[in-house]
């Protein structure tokens, strides 16, 4: 009688046991080859491995399997030919363009050249195979829906695609060894059992497998040690699918359950279990996950003191995103971990430089890839003690291209550059754009790679990671390198694989073939320690025991997560998608499965269970609806009354009790903020033991304590901005003298004298790595221009109809509107044919339309009718406008956007135009001089008698009045702010001329204070400054 079991028990039951005995027995006979052993992940995979070699010498031929590598055996490993991610998504894209070509592809048209689209698309063709659908199958079973209706005709010709090229993916593997199972039904008659162990669910591929070992005489036994006292649906399923091919089964029983044990067999039950305080449970709140596993190692090394065994603590990660975290306070605490640390390969700078060569090609040589390429250390193409120099040469000549800057070092004029330095720039860029030259837009894979490996050669890459290793003897980097370049050069052959597929790639698709095939690669940096503390997450954390756990975030921002956001595969299709009998789960079966594997980690636990989340700064993250579920088995109606509870701030940072203290940096705190008060003996032995283990380190934070206490002092110093050398204050005076100042200059002062100090006399800029496109200057001066240049065009005609009162219709106007703005937008670099520009092309176009429909109805509407009347009007460029003060003439220029005239009168209001709403600036702006603008404007027109100043919002089609004359216009109440009488009026012009010349003298005395009027959460120098006291302007 064959033997087709399942046993069904509770966590940690005794069936394993007895499993594994029973192998232990086969192979003390040698017959190893006589069973298979399954199990779920590699990490047990290796567990049981080591415990089989331990326990029975001399036993090479263990089958320890997943059900991936019987897939693999069955395959006999035969697949050669099995394409790459890359090259799916090719045959994917080959595919829709084909069917496109035969408008069969509706739906999905304007879909085809969306980012993403293709991956996506690959993503359901390998959910649809891996849940072993045929085309035919899908095709007769989807709805009658043009979504689903074009996936088929797309999976159907990507199939046909694979066939023609004798290439398979690897979903087709499945196929392939269910079939060859079928036809050989003695695949596995060697065998006298199964035994599978730790699984809860099988995907598709599995069940099929099963199916087809049932058909032998063969005995199988699967152990599921899952069974709770919840209603598992998951488990359930996969109990009835497994006894509708012939499985049995039989319930195991538990005698003794421990604490973890009882909590797991309880969670998400009906039945109400309440448990009293326990100490072998404590929850962590921490305000950040760094602080999160500070306070999780403080613990570990606390057990360790007490003698705990490192390898029997286990860390279980909810979120992969825990992990460089991890990793980060792991090295910092010194304590070894049972985990490889690795490195994304795209992350290595050899690998950078090389994916630079390929941006100097797509983005045509711009401006961010240009500086990159110099910086090169590894594909180098300047001497390392030229690099610094040269980056900042290039830095301060402005240039999109490479072929600007050629034509810049050409001309060699104003460039406050040296000959010798130009000289060099030249012959950089000559070999910049020889490599360039050698790189076809479009050209065969074999061409490509060609080209590229002999880039790689011809800089002698082996030879330069030897270098380095020689200058810096760090093995790590010379280890890094080496296996970089060795992965390289693979993924580079890899690329090959295309060339089966099509004749001619371009390189930009070529690229994203590399960037892809990198994706997934990662470089070993650290080696797991097998005596270090286990990590270890939900799924491979399966089947094991440790005596002390800790599951981090437990935070509902992190855990679980289960949402599917793909347009086909979510729960939204979920009916359709049964119908197709595709292997998909519902929100609800998700939170099942989760379930099933949080149950099992509380469960896994012996001794004493940690359980943390990261709550945030601000507390604004709940805990995980899991975390609840135990708290409230608990009772106690405060968290402290239910077990221990570990409340972390910001202040965790410094420890109070030095037996708190578990690395350098640490003690470095304690004996800083214990100096004073607890200058024992025994602390004064700590600063010997820390002075030896950081020479200088006190020393260097005292001289930084200094600064920051005369930075902070009343007293106004050369660290808050006073510059006290003579000869520097001379330089200032003697740059500002005969100087013709703009308000922009001024108001740039007022705003923040410490700015104004780095950009306007250090020029100091912020230097970025990525080309500079278009900025929000740019953009400003399109609609600066197109106003002037509309408004000249339309100036009498809208004069013509305001004095007649006929309505002028502005539709009449909008061709010519829009000509205007695709002329001066493509005067920025702004192309229409890119996507992005488009929208940023349409974007002004609309918000211009609405703005000058609003102005036109406002002239017409108004209280009392203007006339545009002068535009982008200049004055003082030449000298010929200056403010007269007790001190002398300060010479003033500037350009005013509009002048409009009241209808009949010889009375003018002043038009400034804003983009946004940034900068719109009221009478206590004016007053304190943070504004000095409409004032300035006013003045500078001292034949026209100005009654109102105004400003234009681009982006919303506002007009907001801030300045005008009650007495002599309707444009503004007494109810508004800017409502001033003559006395006033002319009072605020005084104030005006009397807060630029306090500016000129504070800027003459070298008065560069950290006081500013207006700090702006963008500006690039907050990181110098250091400034907070502020409410900030977004």
């Amino acid at each position: 009688m064959t033997d087709r079991i399942i046993y069904f028990g509770p966590f940690n039951n005794s069936k394993k046991y007895d499993l594994v005995q029973k192998t232990m027995e086969s192979l003390k006979k040698g017959e190893g080859h006589r069973f298979y052993y399954l199990l779920p992940n590699g990490e047990l995979l290796a567990k049981y491995r080591m415990k089989f070699i331990d326990e029975v010498e001399q036993s090479f031929e263990i089958n320890l399997f997943t059900f991936d590598d019987i897939v693999n055996e069955i395959l006999n490993d035969n697949i050669d030919l099995t394409i790459n991610e890359f090259a799916k998504d090719i045959i994917i894209k080959n595919s829709i363009l084909k069917l496109y070509k035969k408008e069969k592809i509706v739906y999905f048209r304007d879909a085809i050249s969306m980012d993403g689209f293709i991956e996506s698309l690959g993503y359901i063709i390998g959910e649809i195979k891996r849940s072993l659908i045929h085309p035919k199958d899908y095709i007769e079973t989807c709805p009658d829906s043009a979504c689903f209706q074009e996936i088929g005709l797309i999976y159907s010709e990507y199939e046909r695609e694979l066939k023609r090229l004798n290439l398979i993916d690897r979903e087709s593997s499945y196929f392939k060894a269910i079939e060859k199972l079928k036809a050989d039904g003695n695949y596995f008659e060697s065998l006298d059992f199964i035994i599978i162990d730790e699984f809860y669910d099988f995907r598709p591929i599995e069940m099929e497998i099963l199916k087809e070992i049932c058909k032998t005489n063969i005995d199988i036994y699967i152990n599921i040690p899952f069974q709770t006292k919840a209603n598992m649906s998951s488990i359930n399923k996969t109990i009835t699918n497994l006894q509708s091919i012939g499985f049995k089964k039989q319930y195991v029983e538990k005698k003794e359950f421990n604490i973890f044990e009882t909590i797991g067999q309880n969670l998400f039950s009906e039945e109400t279990l309440k448990f009293e305080y326990n100490n072998k449970l404590t929850l962590i709140k921490s305000p950040s996950i760094y602080l999160e596993f500070k306070r999780i190692f403080q613990e570990i090394k606390s057990l360790r003191k007490a003698g705990m065994d490192l390898s029997k603590i286990a860390i279980i990660l909810l979120n992969n995103d825990y992990k460089d975290t991890l990793f980060q306070v792991a090295q910092e605490e010194n304590l070894p971990i049972n985990l490889q640390i690795e490195t994304a390969l795209k992350e290595i700078p050899l690998i950078k430089e090389f994916l630079n060569i390929f941006g100097l090609m797509i983005k045509k040589g711009d401006r961010g890839s240009i500086i990159n390429r110099i910086k090169s250390n590894y594909f180098t193409i300047i001497d390392k003690s030229y690099k610094d120099e040269m980056e900042f040469a290039l830095k301060n000549i402005k240039f999109d291209n490479i072929f600007e800057l050629n034509k810049i070092l050409e001309e060699e004029n104003s460039l406050n550059i040296s000959m010798n330095n130009i000289d060099t720039l030249k012959n950089v860029l000559n070999l910049i754009l020889s490599e360039m030259n050698k790189i076809l837009y479009k050209d065969s894979i074999n061409n490509y790679n060609k080209i590229f490996f002999e880039i790689i050669d011809s800089y002698n890459i082996d030879n330069k990671i030897k270098d380095i290793y020689a200058t810096y003897k760090d093995y790590d980097i010379f280890y890094r390198d080496t296996l970089a370049l060795e992965k390289l050069k693979e993924i580079i052959e890899k690329m090959n694989q295309i060339s089966m597929i099509i004749e001619e790639i371009s390189i930009e698709d070529y690229y994203l073939g590399i960037t892809k095939l990198l994706e997934d690669e990662r470089i070993l940096k650290q080696n797991k320690n097998s005596k270090g503390i286990k990590i270890l997450n939900p799924i491979n954390s399966r089947g094991f025991q440790h005596d002390i756990i800790f599951v981090t975030g437990l935070s509902g921002e992190y855990y679980p997560l289960l949402q599917e956001n793909n347009f086909l595969l979510n729960d939204r299709n979920y009916i359709d998608l049964l119908k197709i009998k595709l292997d998909y789960k519902n929100y609800l079966e998700r939170l099942n499965n989760e379930s099933v594997k949080f149950a099992s980690l509380i469960a896994s636990c012996k001794e004493k269970l940690y359980l943390s989340y990261s709550e945030g700064l601000n507390e604004d993250s709940i805990p995980s609806i899991f975390l609840d579920e135990i708290i409230n088995m608990f009772n106690g109606e405060q968290l402290e009354e239910k077990f221990q509870i570990i409340n972390l701030s910001l202040n965790y940072l410094f420890k109070d009790h030095i037996k708190d203290i578990t690395t350098i940096d640490e003690l470095s705190n304690y004996l800083i903020l214990n100096h004073y008060e607890n200058l024992s003996e025994e602390t004064k032995e700590y600063y010997r033991f820390h002075n030896m283990a950081n020479k200088d380190k006190l020393k260097i934070i005292n001289n930084k304590i200094i600064c920051e206490y005369k930075r902070n002092s009343k007293s106004f110093n050369e660290y808050k901005g006073l510059i006290t050398e003579d000869i520097i204050n001379e330089d200032i005076k003697s740059f500002n003298k005969n100087n013709i100042y703009s308000n922009t200059y001024l108001e740039s002062y007022n705003k923040c004298p410490y700015a104004f100090l780095l950009q306007r006399v250090l020029n100091i800029e912020k230097h970025e790595n990525d080309s500079e496109e278009y900025s929000n200057i740019d953009i400003g001066n399109v609609y600066h221009e197109v106003l002037r240049h509309y408004y000249n065009i339309y100036k009498e005609d809208l004069k013509e109809s305001i004095e007649d009162n006929i309505s002028f219709v502005f539709e009449d106007t909008i061709d010519t509107l829009k000509e205007l703005v695709e002329r001066y937008s493509t005067g920025i670099g702004l192309n229409k044919q890119y996507k992005k520009d488009l929208l940023i092309v349409e974007n002004i176009f609309d918000r211009l339309m609405n703005f000058i429909k609003n102005d036109i109805e406002r002239l017409f509407n108004s209280k009392e009718k203007l006339i545009p009347y002068e535009f982008e009007l200049e004055f003082g460029r030449y000298g010929d406008f200056s403010l007269q003060t007790n001190k002398g003439e300060i010479k003033i220029r500037g350009k005013i956007d509009r002048i409009d005239k009241v209808l009949g009168e010889e009375k003018y209001v002043i038009m400034d135009y804003k983009s946004s709403t940034y900068g719109i600036y009221d009478i206590d702006h004016m007053s304190n001089g943070l504004s000095l603008q409409l004032p300035i404007y006013i003045m500078s027109q001292k034949n026209k008698d100005i009654v109102a100043g105004i400003y234009g919002i681009v982006s919303n089609g506002e007009f907001q009045t801030k300045l005008g004359k009650i007495e002599e216009t309707k444009l503004i109440t007494k109810k508004h702010k800017g409502a001033l009488d003559n006395n006033q009026w002319n009072e605020l012009l005084e104030i005006t001329k009397s807060n630029i010349q306090q500016t000129i003298d504070r800027i003459n005395s070298g008065d560069f204070s950290i006081n500013p009027l207006e700090c702006s959460s963008y500006c690039i120098y907050k990181d110098i400054c250091r400034y907070e006291n502020v409410l900030e302007v977004e």
